[in-house]
């Protein structure tokens, strides 16, 4: 009898032991919360590929949870909703049951590698096609506008990418490209006079 009571005991206790077990150590998952110290709101996403799948909006000062697998992922930001515009900001690893804590930088322009205005002034004599170029940025090309002579355009939260930029000009059906422009994340407002 015994023998029966200190099997059922043990018995008991492994069922019990395995019950009592954390849900993240069932599911193999760790959590990782990104706090948001920027002065704005940002878009954040948390993945283990290459392409952001779960987009959080994070005011500025709060926080957001992601339950992640056991592994490394990236962590992704952006100043719009759009996949194609978030910028990889870090890895992580992730450990099982490991609760990890991201804050972001206190200026949401580096988090995004961004400036807030691009301006190019068309100072030529003539109208020209402008779209404004930014080497490994997101979208690479900003957009097409046609610019009177003496006229100017800007372009907003451009993401700076690896901080060159050029543009193309297409005038009477010639097209120009300019020399490689440098610019730098943080910067208010970019300005450029484009002289023949």
């Amino acid at each position: 009898m015994k023998k029966i009571t200190t099997v059922l005991v043990i018995i008991s206790m492994v069922i019990s032991f395995f019950a009592c077990k954390e849900q993240c150590e069932k599911d193999n998952t760790g959590e990782l919360t990104i706090v948001n110290k920027t002065e704005r709101a940002i878009w954040f996403d948390v993945t283990e590929g290459s392409s952001t799948n779960e987009n959080r909006l994070v005011q500025s000062g709060a926080k957001t949870t992601y339950t992640m697998p056991n592994t490394k992922v990236k962590i992704w930001a952006s100043h719009t909703n759009v996949d194609s515009m978030f910028f990889m900001v870090k890895t992580q690893g992730v450990a099982r049951c490991e609760e990890i804590v991201y804050e972001t930088s206190a200026q949401a322009c580096k988090l995004t590698q961004s400036i807030d205005t691009v301006t190019i002034t068309n100072n030529t004599g003539f109208d020209g096609v402008i779209n404004l170029q930014v080497q490994n940025g997101y979208p690479e090309f900003q957009g097409e506008v046609t610019l009177a002579n003496g006229a100017s355009h800007s372009y907003y939260n451009v993401n700076v990418g690896s901080g060159v930029m050029n543009y193309i000009i297409t005038v009477n059906g010639v097209r120009r490209k300019s020399a490689n422009i440098e610019i730098a994340a943080c910067d208010p407002e970019f300005r450029y006079t484009w002289n023949p």
